[in-house]
């Protein structure tokens, strides 16, 4: 496991992308769209980009193909939830509309998704981001349901796999004990999760976040709140207070991407 220091230095501070770029998440944006964004944030900008999919993955790694550690790629929902009493395999989009539903009932069989598994190696080993997210839903139903074995399966599955000098970010929009532990007994080397001003009176969720912050490398998922915080206020507590790594930052709209851009080149770098 690294220290939180042992990173590289060169990283960017701000990366652009989550989900907005996605055509999965219903993206704004045509696949010759977001190849012309990435070429223009890695020529105007020092932001890194977040891919998710293999239309964005080549877009991202052809335009920062000289500087490839500003490549996040966001690995997909890797496991299958069946029905027990249908047999029934639900969708992603039917199990990510309420997450939490899946968090405690013992109706449900979770499988490993060999198919998205084999899909995400394949755009990892190809495009080579230099970092990589691994959860999100999926993770934290199986944490909720004690399926540590089946967690530990998939990742290592993935790490063993990919090419070498790929660095892993676990991802969690639940952050509990069960996460610090899953930490402790798997190679990741960071932590994608959310931060953003509306926390600050969860004492709870801040003592997670202080605890993974003095072990591991930490990067800020959702610092907007859906676009409730402004965006300098936003990145300012994410990274100077809370003192995370990076922050991500979702492409909502060609005006705000704009905004972004000239933000972190009018900013520099942050910290």
């Amino acid at each position: 496991m690294p220290s939180p220091n042992s990173f590289d230095t060169q990283h960017p501070d701000i990366y652009l992308g989550d989900r907005g770029f996605l055509q999965r998440y219903g993206s704004p944006y045509s696949n010759k769209e977001v190849e012309s964004w990435a070429r223009t944030v890695s020529q105007r900008s020092g932001l890194g980009l977040c891919s998710g999919d293999w239309v964005t993955a080549q877009a991202f790694s052809q335009a920062l193909k000289d500087v490839t550690f500003r490549h996040l790629y966001h690995s997909r929902f890797l496991i299958k939830v069946i029905d027990k009493s249908s047999a029934r395999l639900l969708s992603v989009s039917e199990v990510q509309q309420n997450p939490t539903h899946y968090y405690r009932s013992s109706q449900y069989e979770f499988l490993p998704d060999l198919e998205q598994i084999d899909a995400d190696i394949e755009i990892i080993n190809r495009f080579a981001p230099r970092l990589v997210s691994v959860g999100g839903d999926w993770l934290d139903i199986l944490l909720a349901q004690g399926h540590t074995s089946l967690i530990e399966q998939i990742v290592r599955g993935l790490i063993t796999r990919a090419v070498s000098g790929t660095q892993w970010l676990m991802l969690t929009f639940n952050l509990t004990d069960q996460c610090l532990w899953l930490l402790e007994h798997l190679r990741f080397d960071g932590v994608l999760t959310s931060v953003n001003l509306l926390q600050m009176d969860d004492v709870a969720t801040l003592a997670h976040l202080q605890t993974i912050k003095h072990r591991w490398p930490l990067y800020a998922l959702h610092c907007l709140a859906g676009g409730i915080i402004p965006l300098a206020p936003a990145l300012d507590y994410a990274l100077n207070h809370v003192g995370v790594r990076a922050c991500i930052v979702g492409a909502g709209s060609a005006e705000h991407i704009a905004e972004l851009i000239k933000f972190e080149a009018s900013s520099g770098r942050y910290r």
